[in-house]
């Protein structure tokens, strides 16, 4: 008796455990091709994504999504052949993709993303066409005080894909924790442009780690994969570690 009694507490003790657990991971679609806000759960597939889910925009259209505050998810990914999204944050808040971190295009399905205001922030990797056949995905990061930044990995455009943009415009920035990466495998024809007064790409020097690499690819890969810094836009990188020495990287192996 004493022993069934054990059993039937440690069953309902293992219930309980259960039901604390934390909430499944999902993944939610926006829904709305007119645009809107962020946080209103109409615009979404189910409820507005929280920390553990991932945002995924794939609709076919062109169309604005604002926020009221900021906002934090597991991952943000963008996956849609027509149209583009535009993340207007709004000064002073972050859209963070704390786990997975962010993806733009997938195979098929190239995806253009304009960050106009505020600051988008990858905790995970930060990937512009990251597998093969992830073609023709385009980051635009727009206007003064706008920041998009990579806090823990590198950031890629093109790993393996081709014809994949980031243009940082109007005095935009992009910041990254580690390598910027331009077609460092497979990828080919990826560019990124810094383009006006004011517009920064900055890259902190990682003991160990090149701060760029452009076309860095295996054999049959990797070509054709630029830098262009015009009309005043700059490119900087700064030591976070002592006795780091910045290391750029052109064309390894395959080539540029």
């Amino acid at each position: 008796m004493q022993m069934t009694g054990i059993r039937k507490a440690l069953a309902g003790l293992s219930v309980l455990v259960l039901f604390a657990g934390g909430a499944a991971e999902a993944q939610i679609t926006w829904t709305d091709a007119t645009g809107g806000s962020f946080q209103d759960a109409d615009n979404w597939s189910g409820s507005v994504p929280g920390p553990s889910d991932t945002a995924l925009f794939n609709l076919n259209a062109s169309y604005t999504v604002t926020l009221s505050d900021s906002v934090t998810n597991n991952a943000a990914q963008f996956y849609a052949p027509g149209g583009t999204v535009t993340l207007d944050i709004g000064a002073g808040k972050v859209y963070r993709a704390h786990g997975a971190g962010v993806k733009i295009c997938d195979v098929s399905a190239p995806a253009s993303v304009v960050v106009s205001s505020g600051t988008f922030e990858g905790g995970g990797e930060f990937h512009i066409g990251a597998d093969d056949d992830d073609n023709e995905g385009q980051l635009t990061v727009s206007g003064a005080g706008t920041l998009v930044r990579s806090t823990s990995y590198d950031f890629y455009v093109g790993r393996h894909g081709d014809n994949n943009t980031l243009i940082i415009t109007n005095g935009g920035e992009v910041a990254t924790a580690r390598t910027i990466r331009i077609g460092d495998q497979r990828g080919t024809n990826n560019t990124v442009i810094v383009h006006g007064a004011g517009s920064l790409m900055s890259v902190p020097v990682v003991r160990n780690d090149p701060v760029l690499i452009v076309g860095g690819g295996t054999s049959g890969g990797g070509k054709n994969n630029t830098l262009r810094l015009e009309s005043g836009g700059a490119f900087i990188s700064s030591n976070s570690q002592a006795g780091s020495v910045p290391e750029l990287i052109v064309g390894q192996n395959a080539g540029a």
